[in-house]
């Protein structure tokens, strides 16, 4: 029966928790071990000591003999009647009241007898004895238990050393204003949001026709035969197989190309490149890669990017997200005198509300489909330096507790742009300029599309054949800090969306909060390039932005670059101040002492790691 250490609650065997006791290198075990070998060697003495000057009891005397059933039984401390022993079987079993294999700390044999405490009073069937600390299987339902000790925790090296600080009167009241404050919005939180729905047609179905799994079938050739596009069930069998159970395509080539195998099998296909070219060429599915030249500095870049629209089209209509999409803007209030608003997500925001209002003004009934674009450089190889740069979208029609989630498969591979360094371009200066210039004319090719769609709409189908007049809109861009500052053409250093100084980012106080940049007022700068090309770079420099000639936000309709711009969660609040915080309550506190709160959390096997634990709770 396996048996924990309390010290830190890891489950052994027998025989190794005594090589645990006997080995074990963590500071917390030895010392508790060390104080559990010390109190039991004491027990024992006073144990054997009262055992040896107290009288012998005879069997006359003996109240276990007792045939009237007038004397309760007295077994380890714990009175019993007679009629409670006679429904069990064994009566020690039912004195201890658990298996007598072991319990919850250890087997019996490596227990004492001065493990056990024995209280000799006057107590009646109330009091409480050890068997109602401890539960038998049939009580517990068969299920094993594991009770955790609190472990011993180290003194801080700094505790006593430094004088704690009183606590003022006023000091107590702020901390009883905050708890007052934090209890009634947690209370708000706990009710049923007040909602209210935007008024007219927006986000209102057009009309209807055929389903996705209609336009599915009117894809296929074959669309009778069930195997399509294979001809036979086993092709069918084996190409979902190596698909879904993935197997690499140089071990399926090897495996079709043993002699007779395909033959014998009847396959339609003899080597992976043939099983892609079927499934890519005869099934319907997401639009192909497209490959666009750029020339910049005398050297030609490539970038590979699909349809936006087709990838809209596909996202919006997609059956598993139907019942989970969201047409229109709405206002969440914490109750019905909406006094305090809420928002948690994207169709609870102002930006949708504001932008909705903006279209139905020239066309009403309009579906807005917020696009959400991210990219980020990723490192290929540890060698050589090879990266790729891969821009995603997706829709904010789709609630974000299923966008978020990468099984939800809600982000589309946009596109891939070119990861060139210029180094033919000798000037430092030059080459980031132009590498600002290149990104930006690639990403322009890519949203293009989303230029005249944003105004004037088009026709899409969920995946139920309802079908919506959209009006698909470039909402916000997911990136890190680099990324951002690429994007809103500022400089490495200052914030990406307001004027603030680079000294006073870390404030907060009233009088230095600055605000967005003046989107038209940089529109103006970028449309001077053409009137006088020296005055536009000195009105960049004075507005503080890069001398990017056209950015690919410039023509995209109901679109603020600086408010898209979204908080990087990782590098600025998990890394910025996350990881600071934990570090500094481990140097305040003590590894020891947040271990010993840690090990209090109750056992949760869904939970995720935090990857915060100090030095003792990684073991």
């Amino acid at each position: 029966m396996p048996s924990t250490c309390p010290a830190c609650c890891s489950v052994f065997s027998k025989s190794g928790l005594k090589h645990h006791k006997r080995l074990t290198k963590d500071l917390l075990c030895r010392r508790y071990w060390k104080a559990h070998t010390t109190s039991s060697e004491q027990h024992k003495s006073d144990f054997q000591s009262d055992t040896s000057n107290s009288d012998v009891l005879s069997s006359d005397d003996d109240p276990s003999n007792d045939e009237s059933g007038l004397l309760p039984k007295i077994i380890f401390g714990h009175a019993v009647d007679k009629d409670d022993t006679d429904s069990a079987s064994d009566s020690e079993q039912f004195a201890l009241g658990i298996d007598p294999a072991g319990d919850a700390l250890g087997d019996y044999d490596l227990l004492n007898e001065g493990d056990i405490e024995m209280e000799e009073d006057d107590s009646d069937d109330s009091e409480v004895g050890l068997g109602d600390f401890v539960e038998t299987d049939e009580e517990s339902g068969g299920e094993d238990e594991c009770v955790t000790l609190e472990p011993q925790r180290l003194a801080h090296p700094l505790e006593g050393t430094q004088a704690q600080p009183d606590r003022s009167a006023e000091d107590d009241a702020n901390v009883r204003t905050a708890q007052v404050q934090r209890e009634g919005a947690e209370r708000q939180l706990r009710y049923t949001p007040h909602v209210v729905t935007f008024p007219g047609a927006a986000g209102k179905p057009s009309g209807m026709s055929g389903s996705q799994n209609d336009m599915y079938a009117s894809g296929i050739p074959t669309a009778n035969n069930p195997n399509a596009p294979f001809s036979l069930r086993i092709d069918w069998e084996l190409a979902r197989w190596a698909k879904l159970r993935g197997p690499g395509s140089m071990a399926l080539t090897e495996l079709l190309q043993i002699p007779e195998v395909p033959e014998h099998l009847g396959l339609s296909f003899y080597t992976a490149d043939e099983l892609n070219e079927i499934v890519d060429k005869r099934l319907p599915g997401l639009p192909r890669f497209v490959c666009h030249e750029v020339l910049i500095g005398n050297e030609v870049c490539e970038v590979f990017y699909r349809d936006i629209i087709a990838c809209v089209r596909a996202i919006f209509g997609d059956p598993d997200f139907t019942p989970y999409l969201v047409f229109a803007p709405e206002k969440h209030y914490t109750d019905a005198r909406k006094t305090q608003r809420m928002y948690h997500d994207m169709h609870t925001g102002r930006w949708w509300w504001a932008t909705q209002e903006e279209v139905e003004c020239k066309k009403p009934g309009a579906t807005i489909i917020p696009i959400i674009i991210s990219s980020d450089k990723t490192q290929l190889t540890l060698f050589r330096n090879k990266t790729a740069y891969p821009v995603y979208m997706t829709i904010g029609n789709i609630p974000k507790e299923i966008r978020r989630k990468p099984s939800s498969r809600t982000y589309i591979l946009l596109a891939y742009l070119p990861t060139t360094k210029l180094e033919r371009v000798s000037n430092k200066a030059a080459r980031r300029r132009m590498i600002a210039n290149l990104y930006h004319a690639c990403m322009k090719k890519v949203l293009q599309p989303l230029e005249s769609t944003g105004i004037s709409g088009l026709s899409v189908v969920t995946g139920n054949g309802t079908t919506y007049r959209a009006h698909p809109i470039f909402a916000c861009f997911l990136g890190d800090y680099p990324e951002q500052i690429l994007v809103t053409l500022g400089y490495t250093g200052k914030c990406a969306c307001c004027k603030i100084s680079h000294k006073n980012l870390g404030d907060h106080a009233p009088e230095i909060a600055a605000d967005l940049r003046d989107l038209t007022a940089i529109l103006d700068i970028l449309d001077s390039f053409d009137a006088c090309p020296e005055d536009f770079l000195k009105s960049c420099a004075e507005a503080g932005i890069k001398p990017v000639i056209d950015p690919f936000w410039i023509n995209l309709p109901y679109t603020h670059i600086f408010r898209s711009i979204t908080p990087d969660v990782l590098h600025q609040l998990y890394q910025g101040i996350i990881k600071h915080l934990v570090a500094w309550l481990i140097e305040v506190y003590g590894a020891a002492e947040i271990d010993a709160r840690c090990r209090r959390l109750p056992p949760i096997t869904t939970s995720k790691s935090l990857g915060m634990e100090s030095a003792h709770s990684r073991r």
